[in-house]
């Protein structure tokens, strides 16, 4: 079910940018995301993720969720880029 929101979530991502800013800036906002999943992928390749593996979904599920909702706070693109950032790391 959390793949499913997120699934409908992210694809309204790009409109809501597109709202306030211009492609170039969604093309550095993307980019800022793709280093979020980097970076997230080498903590958990390092960390190898906690010893209760369903204490880790829910706490990196909820954070993922609390950051896509944060997106929604202010039409700022510090916040959106820092926010996008934050959530696709989390999302791993």
């Amino acid at each position: 079910m959390a793949n499913l929101f997120i699934g409908l979530a992210n694809v309204l991502m790009v409109p809501l940018i597109l709202s306030f800013t211009s492609v170039k800036v969604l093309g550095v906002i993307g980019s800022i995301s793709t280093s979020g999943f980097l970076v997230g992928g080498a903590v958990m390749s390092i960390w190898g993720g906690p010893k209760r593996r369903i204490s880790g979904i829910f706490a990196f599920g909820s954070m993922s969720g609390l950051a896509m909702a944060a997106v929604g706070l202010s039409p700022s693109i510090p916040l959106v880029a820092g926010v996008c950032g934050a959530y696709y790391s989390a999302e791993l």
